[in-house]
């Protein structure tokens, strides 16, 4: 730098100009977290007050089920949000994921909602 610019000032100098002028990059607060195909999945229930359905308003409940690599999704209907509606809704669910290379493992934990929780759990 003394040759092609003239500078005659030290390297520590230069370099306590770089760090001042060009700080490191700030450490994000959320990290990404990527998992395998089929590892994981987010399951919600969805409700919908009063459709009308031939006439007669029902209230109809759909498990929505979302694959976390791939975003595939899947839609399930369903009668009631218990347990066992939750065990059955799953079933019909895994066809529409056969793309993935293995099974989903996370889909044999209790969903969060409470409704879904066998009493005692």
């Amino acid at each position: 730098m003394c040759g092609e610019y003239g500078y005659t000032g030290s390297l520590r100098s230069v370099q306590r100009y770089w760090r001042h002028a060009y700080p490191a990059p700030v450490i994000r607060a959320r990290r990404r977290v990527e998992t395998p195909p089929g590892a994981q999945a987010q399951v919600d229930w969805a409700h919908f007050p009063g459709i009308i359905i031939a006439g007669i308003p029902t209230d109809l409940l759909a498990l929505h089920m979302v694959l976390s690599f791939s975003r595939k999704q899947a839609i399930v209907w369903s009668p009631a949000k218990d347990m066992l509606a939750w065990l059955a809704a799953i079933r019909p669910a895994l066809p529409a994921w056969a793309a993935c290379r293995r099974p989903c493992a996370s889909i044999t934990r209790r969903p969060r909602s409470r409704a879904g929780l066998a009493p005692g759990a």
